[in-house]
């Protein structure tokens, strides 16, 4: 009969302990190695995640810093960009609580600007500038003048959405001078996209037509495929302002070439929207289609009923245009479903939208009633 002693119990806890290290060190690695490639990445999806967990469960706090630091970034990290967001609100609170067991406030600081960011994406603005101050006060102490510029940056773009638009003109122009002066070209691509939507805003289309264009020359410099997607996306919605809706589909349609190759699917998601509604409008509505139906698909996907809500019915508009009635009456129907489950809205309207095409089409049919 055999009986676990002590010894047996401690040998078989140091063995899972150095298992344990031996899986979240090798995945920490490949995703050094690979992070910015986010197909292969998404190829060990459930390994980084099962080490990230791993790492927290085993208080391997600097392993637990370092995979957040590499993924978790909302706008350039694979989980961020792909769209794992409970992911990512569950391991950057995790690796802020390593860094502040650790003493690195340095790290610390900056896992707080990244979910101010996410936070901020989600509407959360008094935590997250309530978060980006406390990072803000840490990283001024430490003496870093990119990190102090660029937490800067994110409290700037907060107030632009919060609509002090002074505020934050004078904040980019004072981040704009730090990055110059530290010729950090990388920075100053990023600030001068946050300039050109700042322009939008106020409606200066020249003006942000031209910190988008200097935004491009940059990234196309640098050889970042993602900043130059968003710099032709800023692009083409000043073309798109300014009437000339051929070169901004033009742009539209190189961004969405780039951010799709990348995965960004949140961005996509809102870039979609604008490329479906642009090609609908120059008349290329059998692109528009297609666009529509890949924008209901990616947002479902994401589990975003909103804008899979206001695709549908842009999708049904189009059908009825075409003459594609039985199409027209099935996706409206889905997104009457949706609207009512997810209560986005009063879909009364639309449910009288649904008779009048149940009506056309029954028209259509020599009278006989659609299924």
């Amino acid at each position: 009969m055999v009986i676990d002693s002590i010894e047996d119990k401690l040998f078989w806890s140091a063995f899972w302990h150095e298992a344990t290290q031996s899986h979240t060190t090798y995945f920490l690695d490949w995703a050094e190695t690979y992070v910015e490639s986010y197909d292969t990445l998404a190829e060990e999806h459930g390994n980084l995640i099962l080490s990230m967990d791993r790492a927290f469960e085993e208080q391997q706090w600097e392993i637990m810093i370092d995979f957040a630091s590499l993924l978790c970034r909302p706008q350039r990290g694979y989980l961020g960009l792909r769209g794992y967001w409970l992911e990512v609100e569950t391991h950057l609170p995790r690796a802020i609580h390593a860094a502040e067991s650790l003493g690195l406030w340095n790290d610390w600081a900056v896992l707080q600007q990244n979910l101010a960011l996410f936070q901020m994406r989600r509407g959360q603005m008094a935590e997250a500038q309530m978060r980006c101050r406390k990072a803000l006060t840490i990283i001024q102490q430490q003496g870093d003048p990119t990190q102090v510029a660029e937490t800067r940056g994110l409290l700037a773009t907060m107030a632009r959405h919060q609509g002090n638009l002074e505020q934050a003109k004078a904040e980019l122009f004072t981040i704009l001078e730090i990055f110059q002066q530290l010729n950090d070209e990388k920075n100053i691509a990023i600030t001068l996209n946050q300039l050109g939507q700042l322009a939008e805003a106020t409606r200066d289309w020249e003006q942000a037509l031209t910190y988008h264009q200097a935004e491009l020359q940059l990234e196309e410099n640098l050889g970042n495929h993602y900043g130059a997607a968003l710099a032709r996306w800023g692009i083409g919605n000043i073309y798109y302002r300014l009437g000339d809706l051929v070169k901004a589909d033009n742009h539209y349609q190189q961004a969405h070439e780039s951010l799709s190759a990348i995965g960004d699917q949140q961005n996509l998601l809102r870039l979609l929207a604008q490329r479906a509604n642009l090609t609908g409008r120059i008349g290329k509505v059998s692109n528009a289609i297609s666009l529509f139906q890949e924008l209901v698909e990616a947002a479902e996907k994401l589990g975003d009923q909103l804008s899979a809500y206001d695709a549908m019915f842009n999708l049904a508009r189009l059908y009825r245009q075409v003459g594609q009635l039985s199409d027209a009456v099935n996706v409206l129907q889905r997104a009457i479903h949706i609207g009512e489950t997810a209560q986005l809205k009063d879909v009364e309207k639309d449910k009288q939208a649904l008779q009048v095409l149940r009506r056309e089409l029954e028209e259509a049919s020599g009278g006989k009633s659609p299924n």
